[in-house]
């Protein structure tokens, strides 16, 4: 029987038509759990202060780590600006859409391989890879909200500045040439949160013996045999 290619154009017309269901996910769609938790709470908020909460969620404590840092002395002023609504695509996504493309064309199954992807993907593109016992993970979702309350309205502004010698106060402007307005987010006081020190360590859980069942029963036999008992592995005996 003689075989006739198609073009990808073609393909992809019949693919839409007989899998319609099946489709690559969208930049919106292909995020974390985390982010779509959060994405989805400020599109199900009704209220104002529903719609508040949910936004606060996401941004307050990286504001409180930011007013932190200040306080104790680690910086002496730190901006953080926003891009506004409708204009949030810059260089960074378009570098990460190239990763994407050449990572949808690759046999990655090792870290190795994913930094030669990541390499390989674009000039500007460069892989760090990090040994996983050199990373720390702290409880900063808890231990921040002791000291230091949201900033009111906080979806409003794109600008912020933290200051040490104005500890626990954030600036806030809506738009570059506003006139700043000044948000005292300490609940207590500079000298309690610098004896309070830093938040404790969250030791790496790994992965569940349920995941691991799942990775071994379910993606190992489309892995390459060399790969898979890296990727992989056989399950320890209970």
């Amino acid at each position: 029987m003689e075989w006739k290619a198609v073009s990808v154009s073609s393909f992809r017309s019949v693919w839409h038509q007989c899998l319609p269901h099946i489709k690559f996910m969208t930049a919106r769609m292909d995020v974390c759990a985390a982010c779509e938790s959060l994405r989805q709470a400020v599109l199900s908020a009704v209220t104002e202060g529903d719609k508040l909460l949910a936004t606060q969620n996401k941004n307050r404590t990286v504001m409180a780590y930011l007013a932190w840092r200040c306080l104790t002395g680690l910086h002496s002023r730190i901006v953080l600006s926003f891009m506004i609504t409708g204009h949030t695509r810059c260089l960074v996504d378009g570098m990460f859409g190239l990763l994407k493309r050449k990572f949808r064309r690759s046999d990655c199954f090792t870290m190795g391989q994913l930094a030669a992807v990541v390499d390989g993907s674009a000039e500007s593109n460069a892989s760090q890879l990090v040994a996983g016992s050199t990373i720390q993970w702290q409880e900063w979702d808890t231990f921040l909200p002791q000291f230091f309350k949201p900033i009111p309205g906080i979806s409003k502004f794109h600008h912020f500045e933290f200051r040490a010698d104005r500890p626990g106060v954030v600036e806030v402007k809506a738009h570059e040439n506003d006139e700043p307005q000044q948000h005292n987010i300490l609940k207590t006081t500079q000298p309690a949160v610098q004896a309070a020190g830093t938040p404790p360590v969250i030791p790496p859980g790994g992965l569940s013996r349920a995941r691991q069942e799942y990775l071994f029963k379910e993606i190992r036999p489309f892995v390459q045999e060399a790969y898979r008992d890296e990727l992989c592995p056989p399950l320890p005996p209970t």
